[in-house]
Order: structure tokens, then sequence, then C-alpha cells
């Protein structure tokens, strides 16, 4: 099964919260490894939907590359399909 296919089954929608930090405060931007477990994908099919172009990043530095939490949860909602179960 592709990772588009298991975005559209809904394997994205049992994600778990994002980590916080030892102060408590939950950050907007995860890391690819935070990212993909609050996806529960792995980082490679994570990385894949970013060069595909169906999740955008936020690029702070050429290596720095982060997954905005809104975006995460757009990229959920953009792949949710009517009447799946």
């Amino acid at each position: 099964m592709s990772p588009i296919e298991r975005i559209r089954c809904g394997a994205l929608f049992r994600s778990p919260a994002p980590p916080a930090t030892p102060s408590g405060v939950v950050p907007k931007l995860l890391r690819a490894r935070d990212a993909s477990a609050y996806l529960g994908v792995a980082e490679r099919t994570l990385r894949h939907l970013v060069w595909c172009g169906l999740l955008r990043v936020v690029r702070l530095d050429r290596r720095f590359v982060r997954f905005e939490l809104a975006e995460l949860d757009a990229t959920i909602a953009r792949a949710r399909v009517e009447g799946a179960s």
C-alpha cells in the first residue's frame, strides 16, 4: 500500500498528542521524528509526502527543516475521505 493510500485509509487518524517540552509547552514546530510520530507514519513516508508536495515544511536553515503542527493537522484533514471507516 502506498503512503498516500495509507493516509486516505485513515492511517493518520490514530495520532498521538505532540510531545511536550519539560516546561509543559507544546511546540508549534516539530522535528521530523516527532512529526512522523504525530502522524503515525515512518520518517521516510513523511519525507516522501514533502517531496510529493502533499506536506509543506518550515525551513529555518538549509539543514533545519521543521513541521508546523497546524500543517500536519491540515494534511490529515485533506486526506480524510468521506464515508471511510
